[in-house]
């Protein structure tokens, strides 16, 4: 079943008292929140979803109707306490349908994220609760994200870094990537660089590359700095 596009802020597919255009916004706020410090403006969020700025200004106007965001001139946009928590019921779907693409379908990371996007605004609380349960509860999805819990209870950061922060010769496992882009999650998977990947650090070049060879691989893999930017790993010694 396909998802509702986000250029379309009066369909009426409902989950609970929500669109499901609502939700996709509620949830791309809540992830932009923390990945940019808190920072969301209409085009930061226009270009993470692809439409126009009048667009999410309409939207805006309608969570903000809602209760869901504050909203000031001038000021980026925040989420109220009960906008958080109805991002967090969809945030939670999304990464445990991902869990469940990857763990009991085989699909890789870089094709989990449209799939989850499609079939998150059509699971029910109690469905969401079995596959939960049917999945042992994990903490993390396939992308090292974290998993609010039932109780919509966010996991502490750990203290992953960044890859261009580590220095060379330096073993790391990688615990997230944090671009949903699926040619560049295409291409880490297939140079073997994904959540719990063993890698060692070989060179930072001055000119922007980090050099690393993965472990059970013969070749070394020269990375942007802009795309290292979004693996974050952990020292193994």
């Amino acid at each position: 079943m396909a998802t509702a596009s986000p250029d379309s802020p009066d369909d009426d597919d409902q989950t609970g008292s929500l669109t499901t255009v609502m939700e996709d916004y509620l949830r791309h706020i809540y992830a932009l929140e923390r990945a940019s410090e808190g920072r969301v403006s209409n085009s930061t969020l226009a270009d993470r979803l692809g439409v126009s700025q009048p667009t999410v200004t309409s939207m805006f106007d309608t969570l903000a109707e809602r209760g869901l965001i504050d909203r000031e001139p001038y000021r980026p946009i925040v989420l109220t306490p009960a906008g958080e928590q109805a991002a967090l019921e969809v945030v939670r779907k999304h990464r445990l349908v991902e869990t469940l693409l990857t763990e009991q379908f085989g699909f890789a990371i870089s094709e989990v994220d449209a799939e989850a996007d499609a079939l998150e605004h059509h699971i029910s609380d109690r469905l969401c609760r079995e596959i939960d349960r049917k999945l042992g509860h994990p903490a993390f999805d396939p992308h090292g994200d974290p998993i609010p819990d039932a109780e919509l209870a966010v996991r502490a950061e750990t203290d992953a870094v960044a890859l261009v922060e580590v220095a060379e010769s330096t073993r790391v496992e990688v615990t997230r990537i944090t671009t949903q882009d699926e040619e560049t999650l295409s291409y880490l998977v297939a140079a073997g660089i994904e959540p719990a990947a063993q890698l060692t650090v070989e060179e930072i070049a001055p000119f922007g590359m980090v050099t690393v060879s993965v472990d059970g691989d013969a070749g070394r893999e020269s990375l942007p700095e802009s795309l290292a930017t979004h693996i974050l790993v952990r020292p193994t010694e």
